[in-house]
Order: C-alpha cells, then structure tokens, then sequence
C-alpha cells in the first residue's frame, strides 16, 4: 500500500468521494512535512522511522477527529529523529489546535509536549489514587530490609 493509500484509509471508510479523499491527502502530507509529489506514491520500506510516524499522523488526522490518542508516538524513534518529531508535532498542534492525548513512559517528553488543561496542572496519571494505600509505619518498618514481595505485610503490594 502506497503512503497516499494509507492515508487515505479512513476517509475511504467513512465512503468521501475520491476527489475529496486525494485533496485531503495532499494537504496532510504537506502538513506533516513530507511534500506528496515526493512521498505520495512511495512505498513504507522506503521511508526513514520518522518519516513513517509523519505517515502515521496523518493518517490519524486525515477525518480531522476531535482528539487525538497516541499511545508512545515517539517511543522507537533515535534522539535526534524524536527531537525533530517533537518540534515538528508542536508546529502541527499549534497550527490544528486539536486535543492530543499523549500516553508515554518517557516523563521529560510528557512533560515537554504537554500542556494543562484548563483549570488542570501537569501531572502523571500513574496508578489510580485508590490503588495507592498509606500504610501504618509499623508495616513499613517490619519490611524495609525485605528484597522480595513480602506477603505478610503487603507492602510491596501496596507500592
């Protein structure tokens, strides 16, 4: 499947007339940075890493949803590519202004590409407040030379 293709997947979906379908495709392509006179007919093994994840949000884009899920958009990418994503992801956020939930491991990145929401702070989600229980220091103390999770007194389980 050609990078025009795969962009085009949804809006082929969603059953937009072709004219529509190859305007829209032209315009995300120009938009991610990769000019579709160039990129349009290429095949996915003839693109770099980061030139492939440029595919990716298009193709996200391409119906022009309300938000954006990105579960570790930048994950397998080299530092230098991830630097050049990242700016390039700001560019297109600013430009789109579109809501982007971001889900990665990499905290400097999170808190690089983030923003707050209105009335929030950043922050991580981690685990759920009720997984997290505060236990007497009496436990705490019991286990604090233990190497292994300690079933007696939960304290592992509770981190």
């Amino acid at each position: 499947m050609t990078i025009a293709a795969n962009v085009a997947v949804v809006p082929r979906l969603e059953q937009w007339p072709a004219d529509r379908i190859a305007a829209r495709v032209d315009e995300l392509l120009d938009l991610v940075g990769l000019p579709p006179q160039q990129f349009a007919a290429r095949w996915p093994d003839e693109l770099s890493g980061g030139q492939r994840q440029r595919v990716g949000v298009a193709r996200a884009l391409a119906v022009d949803p309300p938000v954006l899920l990105m579960d570790e958009p930048f994950g397998a990418l080299d530092p230098l590519t991830r630097a050049e994503l990242h700016a390039e992801f700001r560019r297109i956020q600013s430009r789109l202004r579109k809501s982007v939930i971001i889900v990665s491991h990499d905290m400097g990145e999170a808190f690089a590409l983030g923003r707050p929401a209105r009335g929030g702070r950043k922050r991580p989600a981690g685990r759920p407040a009720t997984g997290r229980r505060r236990l007497p220091p009496r436990r705490i103390r019991a286990c604090a030379d233990c190497s292994t999770r300690c079933r007696r007194c939960h304290v592992h389980n509770a981190i």
